[in-house]
């Protein structure tokens, strides 16, 4: 989102390759067509592969409009994000520190507080100089907004990738291997689920996915040591899987966590599938 936000903003001299008018093309179309009533244009603006018009006072004109007939949507989006960091996230954490009983977690409560109050401030400020651009009438750049949602994203990712890189132990202990991904997908993912109804460009839309699933999926597990089991032992031979299931107790498959049932082929087939293929399957 910084790369295509910085073209737009300081690349538009080298990348205005066209001057498009409407009205030009209206009357050259309406000379061609004798006796044809219907005006088509002569020629459609030529346009970039992912930057948009090459006419760069088209496209901002352009995203302008796409501002206005949108902000319904971007307020909803906004709203949606506020509403799902205060309640996935704040709450808990405001309840769990009032509730808690161990210094140590309590400690780790208030630095994540932090984290979720810069987070849902983020998203309200987002949404008050949105309603403020798109209500004033002096204010004429109004895709000034597409700009505002997209670092209102970058500094959720930014947060909440520091919080996940603090609960990653606990997701795999909860989770087992592919925990990380079920965290992701339980507290992460869902403020996300806002842009596919903000109307914003797709090109916008592709990029914060693109750095989301970068920094969730890829640059988080790969530090951590989330695509093998533990960063101590890498991927677990079979003996380390039985010591796993039987030594440890841990799993919930009950015919492996029992001597008397185990069954080894069975057991170490769903370790595998449970911890390295899904994750795998469901990025």
């Amino acid at each position: 989102m910084v790369v295509l936000t910085a073209i737009n903003l300081f690349c538009k001299k080298w990348l205005h390759k066209e001057n498009y008018c409407f009205e030009e093309q209206m009357n050259l179309s309406s000379r061609r067509s004798t006796g044809n009533t219907e005006d088509i244009l002569a020629s459609t603006p030529s346009e970039y592969w992912f930057l948009g018009f090459k006419d760069r006072d088209l496209e901002e004109e352009y995203l302008n409009d796409l501002v206005v007939a949108s902000k319904g949507r971007l307020y909803l989006g906004y709203s949606m994000c506020a509403l799902l960091v205060f309640t996935l996230d704040l709450v808990p954490s405001i309840v769990a520190i009032i509730l808690g009983e161990d210094p140590n977690e309590d400690d780790a409560n208030s630095k994540m507080l932090g984290l979720y109050v810069a987070a849902f401030l983020v998203f309200l400020a987002g949404l008050i100089f949105s309603i403020f651009i798109c209500r004033s009438k002096g204010w004429r750049s109004k895709r000034a907004v597409l700009y505002i949602t997209e670092a209102a994203f970058l500094c959720y990712i930014v947060l909440f990738g520091i919080d996940i890189s603090q609960w990653y132990r606990y997701y795999l202990d909860v989770y087992n291997t592919g925990g990380w991904f079920v965290g992701f997908i339980l507290n992460y993912s869902p403020v996300f689920i806002a842009l596919f109804f903000m109307n914003l460009p797709f090109a916008q839309t592709l990029e914060i996915i693109a750095l989301a699933f970068t920094t969730f999926m890829v640059v988080i597990p790969l530090v951590e040591g989330g695509w093998s089991y533990s960063s101590d032992v890498g991927l677990y031979t079979d003996e380390q899987i039985e010591d796993y299931y039987l030594d440890q107790g841990k799993g919930w498959q009950h015919i492996c966590t029992s001597a008397s049932t185990f069954d080894k082929s069975y057991c170490l087939f769903f370790f595998r599938l449970s911890n390295y293929v899904y994750p795998v399957i469901l990025v």
